[in-house]
This record gives structure tokens, C-alpha cells and sequence, in this order.
């Protein structure tokens, strides 16, 4: 149960991401959570989110998120390339 509203949560972050965040110089990456984006990017939003995650048992979500966004981006790419080959 836990799990799944982890996911939930995740594709929450990912869609507000896509709809509300700027995306200037490239097309949205659906696949990024705004708490990612937010450290990537260096927005203001990164305090005000870690902040949101203060009961969480060591600080930094914005960075911990965007290391569990490439971590699942690299996965991703693992499991294409293990099924189609490497090209």
C-alpha cells in the first residue's frame, strides 16, 4: 500500500512538473518529479520542498529526488537496451 502512494505521489509531482513549470529551451520531461527539477535547476522552490519533507530522516529530498530520477532514467534505458539490444 505504502508503494503505491509512493507512485501516486510521484506521478503527482511529475505532472505538475509538466503543466505549471516553465520549459523554455527544451520540450517537458514527464518522466521528472518538480522536486528533481527544482535541485537541477537551482529554483527557488528547493528550500520551500525541503522544507514541506522535514520528517524525513536525513534533509536534501530536492537532491535525493533528482538522483531517484536518474537512477529510474538509467534503469529504464538498462531494460530497453536488455530487451532491443545495445545501438
Amino acid at each position: 500500500m505504502i508503494t503505491r502512494l509512493i507512485a501516486m505521489g510521484d506521478a503527482l509531482s511529475q505532472f505538475v512538473q509538466v503543466t505549471l513549470c516553465p520549459h523554455r529551451d527544451r520540450p517537458p520531461n514527464p518522466n521528472e518529479s518538480l522536486s528533481g527539477r527544482s535541485h537541477r535547476e537551482g529554483w527557488w522552490t528547493e528550500p520551500l520542498i525541503n522544507l514541506l519533507f522535514f520528517w524525513q530522516r536525513d534533509p536534501g529530498h530536492c537532491d535525493r529526488a533528482d538522483r531517484n530520477d536518474y537512477e529510474r532514467a538509467k534503469r529504464k534505458v538498462a531494460e530497453y537496451e536488455g530487451r532491443n539490444g545495445s545501438r
